[in-house]
């Protein structure tokens, strides 16, 4: 079902600026520049596979991403 309306959010007031520089600026101290571990953690993962989907989630990485 498309989405109508505006749905684009500016979050950087005009400029292209990564979210990682924004996470930054913000005095956000997150690990690779988007995680956040809460202090006493050592890693940010489940291991325990009750936790986890039971299909394969499905990722579409668009052309613009420039990866």
């Amino acid at each position: 079902m498309p989405i109508s309306g505006n749905t684009e959010i500016d979050v950087d007031d005009g400029k292209d600026r990564d979210i990682i520089d924004i996470n930054e600026e913000a005095g956000l101290h997150l690990v690779e520049g988007d995680i956040l571990i809460q202090e006493g953690e050592d890693r940010n993962t489940l291991l325990d596979e009750k936790y986890r989907w039971p299909t394969t989630v499905p990722v579409v990485l668009d052309r613009s991403l420039g990866l």
